[in-house]
């Protein structure tokens, strides 16, 4: 196809249809309720049927256009005020306009608008999962069918904003205007990717690619979805100054990264490694506490390594069981604030009850919504919150595997994964860890700065 041809036809095809001549213009026009929108109209189109002209002159000239300022700014008002125009293209001769930019700015002036180019070998397709990342090109220099760009015509600024950033070669640029706005192929408010039309009929396959070259570039495909709520932490916690926290300034810095996170998955992470800590210090004071500064013998240290290397999910389930048992108030055992917390899951924060049931058996939680008592919560919240890690860090075909995708959109729980770690499991894991910092308690905190491994005397 010539060059010519390539860079004018599906231009002025969109924009004939906006004027008087088009075929839908008349009946579109009549069925305006008020003189005023018809005006509007009527003008609208005569300015672009204007610039449609000058457009064309560029074409017999052998030229490309270059001035499309008053165009755009018309395209664009056609944009906001007729948005319901049959046929709506306007999206596409805007993009088509932003490539003919590019391509004059690309091209150099010897090069002939007569010249023969083959575009058969690319087609648009539509993504039936959108990717985060808007847009995108990728250019294979030795084997042009191989290249991918993706292009989100719902929003056709951040398509100019990204056009501005980063080059696209001519024979992208070429190429996607053969492709966009073809009479047959009208294309939605949606993302499409211009890629080898042999795999057109292969969307699958087409999108699994591209998401390969994206994340390859150090950029995301999934959602990401952000909890920047404050740390939940009761008002009656009271630093006071003249308690040694010293001893938790690791466990602070853990706090600090995790406040310095934004996406919940990894905000989850990082709470849930001061839970492992603690897990971990809890039998350790117990041990210090039950010495009380007299001397720990080789076997001691035996017993201490003994408990301290049980196997996670028991080691949890003892914290847990332990930390039910203290004061979360004045009036109220944390196994019962944690037990309210739960059962204001449903139907107030999910409505849903059978996708709650899901979701826990999905994490292998041996319960079900209503199947828990406030006597079973130390057992119940070890293992929701243990099973909440293991989604994250284990990738077993077995196993649910919680991503980004799996928490905010799966296809039999939708976000039930989400509501329950944001508006349950994190606020409880914060209530907990601010407790054992900042209030006194056997538990974590240790009563002695050393160990005594010797009578000095």
């Amino acid at each position: 196809m010539e060059l010519k041809n390539i860079i004018y036809a599906n231009l002025h095809r969109i924009l004939h249809n906006l004027t008087t001549n088009g075929v839908e213009f008349e009946a579109f026009y009549n069925a305006l309720d008020t003189d005023d929108k018809k005006t509007d109209l009527f003008n609208l189109a005569e300015e672009i049927d204007s610039e449609l002209k000058e457009v064309q002159k560029s074409k017999l000239d052998g030229i490309i256009h270059t001035d499309f300022t008053d165009l755009l700014g018309h395209l664009q008002r056609f944009l906001n005020n007729f948005s319901i125009f049959p046929a709506n293209r306007v999206s596409e001769a805007i993009v088509l306009i932003y490539l003919i930019n590019l391509l004059n700015e690309s091209i150099d002036e010897e090069v002939s608008l007569d010249e023969d180019y083959d575009v058969s070998e690319f087609a648009l397709t539509k993504l039936d999962k959108e990717i985060y990342q808007r847009n995108y090109a990728y250019h294979d220099m030795s084997t042009l069918k191989n290249s991918m760009v993706l292009l989100d015509f719902s929003n056709t600024s951040r398509i100019a904003t990204y056009f501005a950033q980063n080059s696209i070669p001519k024979e992208l640029i070429i190429q996607l205007l053969a492709n966009i706005g073809i009479e047959q192929n009208p294309l939605e408010l949606e993302q499409y990717v211009l890629a080898n039309n042999e795999f057109a009929d292969k969307p699958n396959q087409t999108r699994s690619a591209l998401c390969i070259h994206i994340v390859k570039s150090g950029k995301i495909i999934h959602t990401p979805y952000d909890y920047d709520s404050n740390p939940l932490v009761n008002s009656n916690r009271i630093v006071n100054q003249e308690i040694k926290y010293q001893q938790f300034d690791d466990s602070v810095l853990i706090l600090s990264e995790y406040n310095n996170q934004n996406d919940i998955l990894d905000k989850y992470l990082r709470i849930y490694h001061l839970i492992e800590n603690f897990m971990y210090k809890f039998p350790l004071a117990t041990l210090e506490k039950k010495y009380a500064g007299n001397v720990f013998s080789i076997r001691d240290f035996q017993r201490m390594h003994d408990v301290v290397s049980n196997n996670e999910i028991t080691a949890l389930k003892k914290l847990f069981a332990a930390i039910c048992n203290e004061d979360y108030s004045a009036t109220q055992k944390f196994s019962n604030f944690i037990f309210n917390n739960w059962t204001s899951v449903h139907p107030t924060i999910i409505a849903d009850k059978d996708k709650i049931d899901a979701l826990l058996s999905y994490l292998r939680v041996e319960n079900t919504f209503d199947s828990i008592d406030e006597t079973q919560i130390p057992s119940f919240i070890s293992k929701l919150v243990y099973a909440f890690r293991n989604s994250l860090v284990h990738n077993r075909e077995t196993e649910f595997h919680l991503t980004h995708d799996s928490l905010l959109n799966h296809p039999q729980i939708e976000n039930t994964a989400q509501l329950v770690l944001e508006k349950f499991i994190i606020p409880t894991i914060e209530e907990v860890v601010y407790y054992l910092i900042i209030e006194r308690n056997d538990l974590v905190w240790f009563t002695n700065p050393t160990i005594k491994l010797f009578d000095e005397n």
